[in-house]
């Protein structure tokens, strides 16, 4: 399985902390609007395919100097009459043609900290399109119709991890079964100031131990807060001092 890179971004002039960032693929639906929040925040769209891979702006436009390098720059429609506003800006078109053999999507200059990341490969609805993402020791499949709403496992792969002071990160991208192309739409890194915030709703309160307990008890990888790719008493152990010590 893929690791975390630690290839470093030295010699970028500025990596600010906390950086959030949306992007988006695909040259035929344009781009979502800075009011579309997707399944993370709303804010800036970088267009990644119009020349702004090497230095993606944050959710407030101002520069991050943090880099996308992107296989390829193929670009197909997705055709799909439910699809309409910020979504089909966002899914109406995608990066194509990852087939059968894993490609790689690398980000350089990323703060180092606690990420979530979205990564969107909605193929259409079709019976024989799916898209598999996989981040660190983690994967995830795409397949099904869209319905109005984003949906996990339809729409986007969801991914928690921790981003080192190499500030690297590697996303492998492949069709999802045998035949099938592999479609990617677009990312959101959202970077996450606090573990214990379960809901990410800058509120630390019972919502957040359920939301935690409830990943813990079904073996969800969002669980494992120390990233050592195992779930145990270590894990309720960290949530429960950094709750206890409050969030900045």
């Amino acid at each position: 399985m893929k690791r975390v890179l630690i290839g470093c971004a030295v010699g970028l002039a500025s990596v600010a902390s906390g950086q959030s960032i949306n992007i988006d693929l695909g040259t035929e639906a344009g781009t979502p609007g800075s009011g579309y929040a997707a399944a993370g925040h709303a804010g800036y769209w970088n267009d990644a395919l119009h020349g702004e891979a090497l230095d993606l702006k944050d959710l407030n436009g101002n520069p991050t100097g943090v880099s996308i390098i992107l296989p390829h720059d193929f670009s197909t429609p997705i055709t799909d009459p439910n699809l309409a506003g910020g979504a089909l800006a966002l899914l109406g078109d995608a990066m194509s043609g990852f087939g059968d053999v894993m490609a790689f999507i690398q980000f350089s200059g990323l703060a180092p900290g606690i990420y979530d990341v979205f990564a969107y490969g909605y193929s259409g609805g079709g019976p024989f399109e799916a898209t598999l993402f996989q981040l660190q020791s983690y994967y995830q499949n795409l397949s099904g119709p869209y319905t109005g709403t984003l949906v996990e496992g339809v729409t986007h792969a969801h991914f928690f991890l921790q981003v080192n002071q190499n500030g690297t990160l590697e996303l492998g991208v492949v069709g999802g079964f045998w035949g099938s192309s592999g479609y990617v739409s677009g990312f959101q890194l959202v970077h996450e100031p606090c573990l214990a915030d379960s809901n990410r709703d800058g509120v630390l309160d019972f919502f957040d131990v359920s939301k935690y307990l409830s990943w813990f008890s079904s073996g969800n990888s969002r669980a494992d807060l120390n990233f050592d790719n195992t779930l145990d008493f270590a894990d309720v152990q960290l949530f429960l001092q950094v709750f206890s010590a409050g969030c900045p």
